[in-house]
């Protein structure tokens, strides 16, 4: 039972049974050989020192626990205190043996059969703790505190008890022999153990913590000691019989398997827990490309994994235990004296450096290791390079900078676990910082860093999906400018087709927003110039009207003329007024407020007007809303005219239809995220020509259109970042498409 390198959890038979067979063969040979002669004499002795020991056991097991009790889990604290009560309740248990000044009498008698009886009382009542314990420790977590009070009632309980019924309950020993009301009760006792045992068995296999299934065996263990000791005190018929001390020693290896249970769980148990971890990062370190030594806080080495073995071309752990100085004897320092170098190592703080060395038993001398310093908390570490290896490896990395620093676009490198391996130099100008502000920091501290405004995409969704093309972002510069960049993120395989990074490549968009905006303004303004050159020649037809009919009324001054000369002139006007209008919204159309909106909703706040307007011009409209939709982000009275609008020419384009029907609906567009409003009619459609002029500014197919109607809506919809898109053909009508972008992509 003193095995330590036991495997945790132990099989049950595989570890136990062994120990368990041992035992009894031992306890039978020492009893029934070495020993009879002995226990028929000096049996009060042997028993007394047989409880006192199995109450020491039980004390240590409860002073375990207790010094232990805050790391503790639930079942043992239950074991200390169960072992406190076995204290308490086997004390009166030594006395009862050692004083016989008489081998005979009726008060011999009487306290032979009092012992008797309070061993069964006690056996039977820590069977019943032990059930309890089964089942509640999980249950009922006991304070330290509310422990003890309660063991030592439940303690003075049992005394009392015990006084109580000792005289109502049948002989046990009568006349030097002991009675079968005895041993039945200690067969009925063996079989209650073993319906115990029963329990703590399922309970093993079903847990699933390792210290618990360590504890659970233990007890089992003693269980099984119990049972074969009860069963050898009923087959015992005097107190001197072999049989009572074979039980006595089985009772004695029942208390030792409780405390040697508590003592591998609370306190090898984490020494073994230790070793586990020490080994694991041990092998890890083996493993390592790199040579690691560490010395103790007293300056003495303390660890070298294999890889310095390769480098110092001998096993390093001979020097074991030597100081840092008695290892600096065993290298040939290049660039660096052995005092100035202990100098820097006495005085390295948080920092690191580097120095060169090769180990005197060396055969290349031309080679050189570089040994980096640092400072632990348990003492200090020297990392071992080869310095031909180091050096190509920094080559490759300083020529992968400068092809990333050669790129004008963005470029970031993440590793798996989402921290900067390297960026470029353009990032760097771009949030204004240096490099090792940047590398090595988490990607989500670096985006908290900068403000990033991801427009509602997740961290989790860019690392799972595959890869993330023209995402639009904005961030906050160090110098608390905003930029927008966009950015595009792919995942980095290795040889095996496993994740082990990102790369993300981008573009600041603020320059080239500001140069696009230049650019639509130059446009904007050749296009006024075209409007205005055509606006002129539009407005001269009717001023020349207005002029021609003004020399009428001044040469021909005829009164009934006169209203008919000015109505033609009101027209005139009127067509100069709407052509100036339209220029105007072309020109500089209303901004508005723009703000969230359902696109269902704002069409079917028109339903009435449009149906209204369409049934006194004949024509049937139907309205048709799609169940799913998304918010945009629109000003409302933008779009609302715009609507309009394109109703007003469907309305015209229907004139002489025969059954003319406008069709209004909605739409969520899925693979574009955008809303839908589309707007259709059965007139006379258009041909491909005027499908490629339409929304050209001044060309109309109405023969009294200003030809800026669709040029206005066309801008209005453009300036809210959607697309108006156009369906027609010759004699068949035309579906016009609003085209909104969802406000999560907005």
């Amino acid at each position: 039972m003193h095995r330590s390198d036991i495997q945790y959890p132990t099989p049950l038979i595989k570890h136990y049974f062994p120990v368990y067979t041992g035992v009894l063969i031992f306890g039978y040979l020492v009893c029934f050989i070495f020993f009879s002669f002995a226990w028929g004499s000096y049996n009060h002795l042997i028993h007394s020192g047989i409880e006192i020991f199995n109450i020491s056991l039980m004390l240590f097991t409860f002073i375990h626990v207790w010094n232990t009790y805050s790391e503790a889990y639930s079942f043992v604290k239950w074991v200390g205190f169960l072992a406190l009560v076995s204290v308490f309740i086997n004390l009166p248990h030594i006395i009862n043996f050692t004083d016989l000044l008489i081998s005979s009498g009726p008060v011999v008698n009487y306290l032979v059969d009092i012992s008797l009886k309070y061993g069964v009382f006690i056996a039977f009542f820590e069977i019943v703790l032990w059930l309890l314990s089964a089942h509640f420790h999980n249950k009922l977590i006991i304070g330290r505190k509310v422990g003890l009070a309660i063991t030592l009632s439940s303690s003075l309980i049992l005394y009392v008890v015990l006084i109580k019924l000792v005289d109502f309950l049948p002989l046990f020993y009568n006349q030097l022999s002991i009675t079968m009301v005895k041993n039945y009760a200690d067969m009925v006792l063996s079989m209650v153990a073993a319906a115990v045992m029963a329990v703590y068995i399922v309970n093993f296999h079903k847990s699933c913590d390792e210290r618990e299934k360590v504890m659970y065996g233990y007890i089992i263990l003693a269980l099984a000691f119990f049972i074969p000791s009860r069963v050898f005190f009923a087959l015992s018929l005097e107190v001197t019989s072999p049989m009572q001390f074979m039980g006595h020693v089985l009772k004695l290896s029942y208390y030792y398997s409780i405390y040697h249970g508590v003592y591998k769980t609370i306190i090898e148990y984490p020494y073994m827990q230790v070793r586990r971890v020490k080994d694991f990062y041990e092998n890890i370190l083996d493993t390592a490309p790199l040579g690691i030594i560490t010395f103790d806080k007293e300056d003495r080495l303390s660890y070298a994994n294999k890889q310095c073995n390769n480098f110092f071309r001998y096993d390093i752990r001979s020097l074991y235990n030597a100081t840092i100085e008695k290892f600096l004897d065993t290298l040939m320092l290049h660039e660096c004296e052995k005092t100035e170098l202990m100098n820097k190592l006495n005085m390295l703080g948080e920092g690191k450096f580097d120095f060169y060395g090769l180990p005197v038993v060396s055969d290349d001398k031309s080679s050189k290791l570089i040994f980096t310093a640092l400072r632990l908390n348990i003492g200090t570490a020297l990392v071992v390079r080869d310095a031909k290896k180091a050096q190509a490896i920094e080559n490759m990395q300083l020529q992968t900078q400068t092809l990333l620093d050669s790129a004008e676009n963005i470029i970031l490198l993440i590793d798996i676990n989402k921290k900067v391996v390297m960026c470029n130099r353009k990032f760097l100008e771009l949030i204004k910082t240096g490099t090792s502000k940047v590398v090595g920091m988490d990607v989500i501290e670096m985006a908290k860093m900068l403000q990033l405004d991801m427009n509602g995409t997740t961290y989790e969704e860019i690392y799972n999906k595959d890869v993330i093309h023209g995402s639009r972002w904005s961030i906050r510069t160090m110098e608390g400018e905003i930029k927008r960049i966009s950015l595009d993120c792919s995942p980095i395989h290795n040889m095996d087709n496993e994740k082990i990074g990102w790369i993300i490549m981008g573009r600041d968009d603020s320059e080239y927003e500001k140069e696009q905006e230049k650019i639509i303004h130059s446009e904007k303004m050749a296009i006024i110039g075209q409007m205005a050159a055509g606006l002129v020649h539009e407005i001269k037809n009717p001023l020349a009207s207005i002029k021609g009919l003004c020399q009428l009324m001044l040469n021909r001054i005829k009164p009934e003329k006169i209203a008919e000369y000015a109505a033609v002139m009101e027209g005139a006007v009127d067509d100069i007024g709407e052509i100036v209008n339209g220029f105007l919204q072309f020109s500089k159309p209303t901004t508005g407020d723009y703000e969230e909106a359902s696109i269902n909703s704002l069409v079917n706040s028109l339903e009435m007007m449009i149906s209204t307007n369409a049934y006194k011009r004949g024509v049937k409209t139907h309205f048709y809303y799609h169940d799913t939709e998304k918010p945009v982000i629109i000003s409302s009275q933008q779009i609302k005219n715009a609507i309009l609008g394109m109703v007003d020419n469907a309305l015209d384009a229907m004139n002489g239809a025969l059954d003319p029907i406008l069709i209004i609906s909605t739409k969520y567009e899925k693979e574009s995220d955008m809303m839908c409003i589309s707007i259709k009619d059965n007139g006379i459609g258009m041909t491909e020509e005027q499908l490629e002029c339409i929304g050209t500014p001044f060309y109309t197919t109405k023969p009294k259109g200003t030809g800026l109607g669709v040029s206005v809506l066309k801008y209005i919809v453009n300036e809210h970042g959607g697309s108006l898109k156009i369906e027609s053909k010759f004699g068949e009508g035309a579906v016009f498409k609003i085209m909104l972008p969802c406000a999560a992509e907005k």
